[in-house]
């Protein structure tokens, strides 16, 4: 068998990979669904499409996504710093790939677990 051809990722698959990884990390409230369409990839700082075919040995692939955490977090830094270490690990032992880096933004706070307590 020659293995000297190319791998490629759908930006797709690494988009969920990515959102899975997130949606699992302590102080995420944010659902799969919402991280799923948070979820930007770049290389030389153009955006992908999801629907693009990505080898699994690019440089410079730059993943990018937003979440909501929980207010009861006591660092939303450390939420951040989380998420951004779980989607990275994801993406290499899952897929093989080694992105650049991994951008979060904490672009909301869940308020709603407090409003009950007033």
């Amino acid at each position: 068998m020659d293995t000297s051809g190319t791998i490629r990722l759908s930006g797709t698959t690494i988009a969920e990979i990515a959102a899975r990884a997130a949606s699992e990390t302590h102080g995420v409230r944010s659902d799969f669904q919402s991280l799923l369409r948070s979820v930007e990839l770049l290389r030389n700082d153009t955006v992908l499409s999801l629907g693009e075919k990505i080898p699994l040995d690019a440089k410079g692939l730059i993943v990018r996504l937003k979440i909501t955490v929980s207010p009861s977090s006591p660092s939303f830094f450390a939420v951040a710093q989380l998420v951004q270490r779980n989607v990275f690990e994801a993406l290499k032992h899952r897929l093989g790939l080694t992105p650049q880096r991994v951008d979060v933004e904490v672009d909301n706070v869940d308020w709603s677990e407090l409003g009950e307590r007033g």
